[in-house]
């Protein structure tokens, strides 16, 4: 299980042509998993404000 590395739904899943790594992305953040290390993930894009309140829908 990947756990807490998204705050929204995830959109899109990519598996690496590695076979070790994949790519999940959410409407915010991209990030970076190991198949075989679950509880953690590299963090290659945040564009999450410290303000939610900052989100708009457009």
């Amino acid at each position: 299980m990947y756990a807490h590395a998204h705050d929204y739904n995830i959109n899109s899943i990519s598996i690496n042509s590695d076979g070790e790594t994949f790519i999940s992305a959410d409407d915010l953040r991209i990030n970076l998993w190991n198949l075989e290390v679950s509880d953690q993930c590299f963090n290659i894009i945040d564009m999450k404000p410290s303000n939610t309140e900052d989100l708009t829908g457009d």
